[in-house]
C-alpha cells in the first residue's frame, strides 16, 4: 500500500500509535509501515518519501500543540509543569 497523500500517511501513523499502544517496539511498527508506504525507502519512491517526511513533520507540530495545550493540567510536581497562565 503506497502512500497516496500526506493525510493518508498521517492517518496510518496515528492509527499505529493509537491502536497499537505506546510500547517499546512501536518504532518497529512504524518502520514496517514506512516500508509499506514508501517502496524502496528514502532511495526509492521519492514522492512517497516526501509525503512520509511531510506527514511526520505535520504530526510533530500537532503533537507539540497537543502537549503544549495540556501542560497547565499537569501535576505541580511534574517536570514540565508551568502552572495556570
Amino acid at each position: 500500500m503506497r502512500a497516496k497523500s500526506v493525510k493518508h500517511v498521517e492517518y496510518e501513523i496515528i492509527n499505529v500509535l493509537v491502536n497499537d499502544g505506546w510500547r517499546p517496539v512501536d518504532h518497529i511498527h512504524l518502520r514496517r509501515l514506512f516500508e509499506k508506504l514508501v517502496p524502496g525507502g528514502s532511495k526509492g519512491d521519492k514522492v512517497a518519501f516526501k509525503r512520509w517526511d511531510t506527514a511526520c513533520k505535520n504530526l510533530r507540530t500537532i503533537f507539540e500543540n497537543l502537549l503544549a495545550s495540556r501542560v497547565k493540567f499537569l501535576p505541580e510536581d511534574h517536570v514540565d509543569y508551568e502552572g495556570a497562565q
